[in-house]
């Protein structure tokens, strides 16, 4: 479908739109490869769920650095409604990010200070909620995010075959009527 809006578009000389559509193909390949890659890293862990043994596993999963902090992002670990959660669901992939070293300002910050900043608990680093969101959301989240908001257009759009009938033309619509403004 995405396709056939494609060629539609830039048949009929509708070069933005005609470029969106290959954004969203594209965005398709990367959403296959990020699943693929997460299968392939492992989803979900089996095994031992202290924090002790899911911090290894993660660090030998996933590309991360010796001592680098990992955020449960969702479900905390030992507060909010986290602490009501036992440790074989909390302390999966889909809930962990990995917190970055971050340069901000000139200043160079350690991985353990931005995942304080992120908590709103460093007295070295302040982020605001955006930064705080980007650094302490997991990868996935963001990857969904965008694919769903990409596809927000072909959602809510009419039949194509009315716009195609119609190329160039205002058309009203109500009920079973059409009226096709010039």
């Amino acid at each position: 479908m995405i396709l056939h809006h494609t060629e539609y578009n830039f048949s009929h000389g509708n070069d933005f739109t005609g470029t969106f559509y290959t954004a969203l193909s594209v965005s398709d390949v990367f959403l296959v490869r990020s699943i693929a890659t997460g299968l392939g890293k492992g989803c979900w862990k089996v095994g031992s769920h202290s924090w002790s043994a899911t911090r290894a596993w993660y660090g030998r999963t996933r590309e991360s650095f010796k001592n680098q902090e990992v955020h449960h992002a969702i479900l905390n670990q030992n507060q909010g409604i986290g602490k009501w959660f036992p440790e074989w669901f909390k302390n999966q992939p889909w809930n962990l990010r990995a917190v970055p070293e971050v340069v901000k300002d000139g200043v160079r910050y350690s991985s353990k200070d931005v995942h304080l900043a992120i908590h709103g608990k460093s007295r070295k680093l302040t982020l605001n909620w955006i930064e705080r969101a980007w650094y302490g959301t997991p990868i996935w989240i963001g990857e969904v995010g965008a694919y769903f908001g990409l596809r927000a257009e072909t959602v809510f759009e009419e039949d194509c075959t009315c716009s195609a009938k119609h190329a160039g033309k205002t058309v009203i619509k109500e009920g079973n009527n059409e009226v096709v403004l010039p």
